[in-house]
């Protein structure tokens, strides 16, 4: 009985060939799943401060917001609907520190599935000098009138 060639050499190597075609379709998930389309948003960070403190070097700080995920999730995503901030309001005395950057989204975004988006921060966390606010009330003197 003749055997057939390429049957001989489909069955030669068998779990190697299996192996590579498991790993092969591994990578093709992995590389769809990675390849999802990502909205860049570049904006500002608002600083949450105790009232009695303010920023010494105040100077608008921006944050840049990546986002990941389906097409028709990211056009629903406006710049408006995504608050960024930094929470410095536990520190009440003079001197440098640091908080990380937080994100709050709009209540009009709470109807969309989120848990498929993925939010990264650059940079995650911002650093500043605090000092307490001086506040002194001065009087206001009635203006002098002369030559009349």
């Amino acid at each position: 009985m003749k055997t057939n060639p390429w049957r001989e050499r489909l069955w030669e190597n068998l779990p190697a060939k299996l192996l590579s075609l498991m790993v092969a379709s591994i990578l093709v998930f992995a590389f769809n799943q990675g390849s999802l389309p990502t909205r860049q948003i570049n904006t500002e960070v608002e600083l949450i401060l105790d009232s009695s403190m303010t920023p010494l070097d105040y100077v608008p700080y921006r944050v840049r917001l990546s986002i990941r995920g389906e097409e028709e999730d990211l056009d629903a995503i406006l710049e408006e609907d995504i608050q960024v901030y930094a929470d410095f309001s536990e520190f009440r005395e003079d001197g440098g520190y640091r908080a990380p950057i937080n994100y709050e989204l709009s209540r009009r975004l709470q109807g969309l599935e989120l848990d498929r988006l993925e939010i990264n921060l650059d940079p995650v966390e911002i650093s500043t000098v605090i000092e307490r606010k001086l506040i002194r009330s001065l009087p206001v003197l009635e203006p002098r009138r002369q030559g009349e």
